[in-house]
């Protein structure tokens, strides 16, 4: 997802990778906004956990900070060499890690 996001010409500031479990409440507005009317129940039926996931603008950045004020300093900071920010979210909280972009075999 990240590679993706930079082949279309995003800068690594420009945006994040999330994934964030659809059935957590705390999150519904997020995946709303990203994901308006996706169908999660054909991923229910198929036995599977439905998960939104992909890159999003880094506006998101402030609401998440306000959301959850522990993971600011890791949403602020300065992004280390050729990392871009993964968020992951679930369980009424989220976690930020720095993930190196890499392309997929179709992406190539």
């Amino acid at each position: 997802m990240a590679f993706r996001a930079i082949k279309r010409g995003l800068s690594r500031e420009q945006f994040v990778v999330v994934a964030i479990d659809i059935d957590d409440p705390t999150w519904t507005e997020v995946v709303d906004a990203i994901m308006p009317g996706y169908n999660w129940q054909e991923i229910r039926e198929r036995g599977e956990k439905p998960v939104a996931r992909g890159s999003v603008r880094a506006e998101i950045i402030d609401c998440l900070g306000d959301v959850v004020p522990d993971i600011k300093p890791s949403l602020t900071c300065s992004l280390p060499e050729g990392a871009v920010r993964a968020i992951i979210m679930g369980s009424g909280g989220a976690s930020v890690y720095f993930i190196e972009p890499l392309p997929h075999f179709n992406d190539q």
